[in-house]
């Protein structure tokens, strides 16, 4: 409540005013529009130029639930019920199974050579999401020779690939090597 312009009076300490909180029914005037959304001519609230709503939060992990917005919220310490308020109200949704990103395979010594029948342990990494292995497996090889080893992780349609080639040889001598100046 406000004074009239021009008014100086005041209330008194005895003045008492009893202020109610009832709930009314929900209609679309006590919703605006949600972050990322904008009111259109037609009164809608749809999404911003810069806004793009299929994009979910990256602490949205699989098999998990997240309130997906309808475009709209309630209008903050509006307290209606029922009416249009299941209409606009954020509904709970799965979150998306996420592409597999950032695959990576390496040995944990991190070196491509191998003395033949010699256990010899592969690590693989993955950014997003989390790999169901424990990230380790282990292989010997029984034959000499150029060994390719692949792994994939794949979600739904896309699939991630990374190969290496380990040298795989009875016997491993490395030698010290020096040039002659006249060399070209």
């Amino acid at each position: 409540m406000k004074r009239r312009l021009g008014n100086y009076c005041m209330l008194g300490k005895d003045y008492t005013e009893v202020l109610s909180a009832e709930s009314s029914i929900c209609r679309a005037q006590d919703f605006e529009c949600d972050y990322g959304y904008e009111r259109r001519r037609e009164g809608n609230c749809l999404p911003a130029f810069w806004f793009n709503p299929a994009v979910v939060s990256r602490c949205c992990s699989q098999g998990q639930k997240y309130l997906n917005s309808t475009g709209y919220r309630k209008v903050v310490s509006n307290n209606c019920v029922k009416g249009v308020k299941d209409m606009y109200t954020p509904r709970k949704q799965m979150c998306p199974n996420r592409a597999p990103k950032g695959l990576s395979l390496s040995t944990r010594e991190g070196k491509l050579t191998a003395d033949l029948h010699t256990n010899v342990t592969f690590l693989v990494h993955l950014d997003e999401p989390v790999i169901s292995l424990d990230g380790s497996i282990s292989y010997t090889f029984t034959s000499e020779g150029m060994n390719t080893v692949t792994v994939q992780a794949s979600s739904e349609n896309a699939i991630l690939q990374d190969t290496k080639t380990i040298a795989v040889q009875e016997f491993f001598k490395s030698l010290l090597l020096s040039f002659s100046g006249n060399l070209d």
